[in-house]
């Protein structure tokens, strides 16, 4: 096992992905899915720049690339969604403020002159409040923007599945040729060691005697 290079090739596969992960987002929307490349781009990266991967399996390896793959699946999870935030918080700031009402005039004589029936009609009959959108800057609060990018049980299911990806990719396989050899290495050393384990048993003398 080549540690260096299974390292490099894990680090180049998983910010492929997860700079990948950041551009799909920001492009077309969430990509609960995405993990899975992500994972399997670190595989390969693995595989790509160690070669020792088809010639020997090792554990340390696939777990190694399994650890990278989490951290660049978290972080392009975790980057896509801040930059998302940043984006809808940036258009709400960019909607142009309410404008206030202008300012009542003095009371003139004739406003003084009204009957006090106006005032009591109005109050009868009050206009309806219209509740419109919020808008930043007025007076009225900006619509929260929620939990859009929330984790669910899907979510980590992807992410466990990519994980597993790269821990497969990146751990290798012994090649059966090797294995038909050690198999074949392993039976001739047992019956060096014990030439009587595959000899035939010996013949009765005595049997077929009446």
């Amino acid at each position: 096992m080549n540690f260096g290079e299974s390292v490099v090739g894990a680090l180049v596969g998983a910010v492929v992905g997860a700079g990948a992960h950041i551009g799909i987002e920001l492009a077309l929307g969430e990509a609960t899915w995405f993990p899975l490349v992500t994972g399997l781009l670190t595989g390969i990266g693995v595989r790509q720049l160690d070669s020792s991967v088809t010639q020997s399996a090792s554990y340390l390896r696939g777990a190694v690339a399994a650890i990278i793959a989490l951290v660049g699946i978290f972080g392009g999870v975790q980057s896509a969604s801040y930059l998302k935030m940043s984006r809808l918080q940036a258009e709400l700031e960019s909607i142009p403020p309410r404008p206030e009402p202008e300012p009542l005039g003095e009371e003139t004589a004739d406003d003084a002159e009204e009957p006090a029936a106006t005032d009591a009609e109005a109050v009868a009959d009050p206009a309806p409040a219209t509740a419109g959108p919020a808008v930043a800057g007025g007076t009225e609060s900006a619509p929260p923007i929620g939990p859009a990018d929330g984790f669910s049980v899907w979510n980590f299911v992807m992410i466990g599945v990519g994980a597993f990806f790269a821990y497969e990719l990146a751990r290798g396989s012994v090649p059966a040729s090797q294995t038909a050899n050690s198999r074949e290495e392993e039976s001739s050393a047992a019956a060096d060691a014990d030439p009587q384990a595959g000899a035939p048993p010996p013949e009765n003398s005595q049997g077929g005697q009446a």
